[in-house]
């Protein structure tokens, strides 16, 4: 992936793999997407506390989910 996607585009593909029940983490999406750790979690912030997205972490699967569909 570019660097240089906008946080619109990270934002639409953390939404459907979490939705895939996929749960992205912030190691595995910030290689893919050639991004810091920080983005990621901040994308995730965005999304939990800006979008109010239900999105909470499973320690056992070490990703993130939605807790209401």
């Amino acid at each position: 992936m570019k660097r240089n996607k906008p946080q619109f585009w990270r934002l639409v593909e953390l939404d459907r793999q979490i939705r895939d029940g996929k749960y992205p983490n912030c190691l595995t999406f910030s290689e893919k997407w050639e991004v810091a750790q920080k983005t990621v979690q901040r994308d995730i912030d965005y999304l939990k506390y800006s979008l109010d997205a239900p999105i909470e972490y499973d320690r056992i699967k070490k990703g993130y989910y939605y807790t209401d569909k």
